[in-house]
């Protein structure tokens, strides 16, 4: 392997690690999958401590900038748009996470899913150009991810990156194929100019 191929997919294993770290711990996905599983006991929770949580249709301008959101929230077919006081709200989800995370049944980890990213790193490696350039190889790397998260849209879940349903898995397929096409087709070459 050239040592173009490898610094793209070093790159690019570090850029799909540091999302997967994002929505899956810093982006507290974990508490927002199991408030929307299970929306009557978040309900009550965000009532019961209602010096957190706002449920409103106002905006933060009205509450004040000590709040953030809007967060949405589907239940009983109704979609409630809540706030959050900025101080408190990591520690509510805390609680809230202490309190029901064990009423979801715990997945093991998304080993077929972490597997299936061998797809796009052997075709970075084996890139049709045969001098191409790093950014090409990303690009190249995202529209295969792109690929692989179209074929993802048949078991419904890719959750090694978070994806649990399949409106997230399109989203991200468009995102990564769009990305790929774009980085694949920079005409670098041109812009260096001599």
């Amino acid at each position: 392997m050239e040592s173009t191929s490898f610094i793209a997919i070093t790159i690019f294993v570090g850029i799909l690690s540091l999302l997967a770290i994002f929505y899956l711990k810093l982006g507290r996905l974990g508490f927002w999958i199991i408030a929307s599983k299970l929306p009557v006991e978040f309900m009550e929770f965000a009532q019961k401590n209602d010096h957190v949580w706002v449920i409103s249709n106002s905006s933060t301008e009205e509450l004040g900038s000590e709040y953030i959101g809007p967060f949405k929230l589907v239940a009983f077919r109704t979609t409630y748009t809540l706030y959050a006081l900025r101080n408190e709200f990591e520690k509510s989800q805390a609680e809230f996470v202490a309190l029901y995370g064990d009423d979801i049944p715990k997945k093991g980890f998304p080993l077929p899913s972490l597997l299936s990213l061998i797809y796009p790193i052997v075709a970075m490696a084996n890139h049709p150009n045969p001098n191409p350039e790093i950014i090409e190889t990303l690009g190249y790397g995202f529209a295969n991810l792109g690929y692989l998260l179209f074929a993802a849209l048949l078991p419904g879940t890719f959750r090694i990156l978070g994806m649990e349903k399949r409106t997230q898995i399109l989203v991200g397929a468009l995102i990564f194929f769009g990305i790929g096409v774009v980085l694949d087709n920079v005409p670098l070459r041109s812009v260096y100019v001599g």
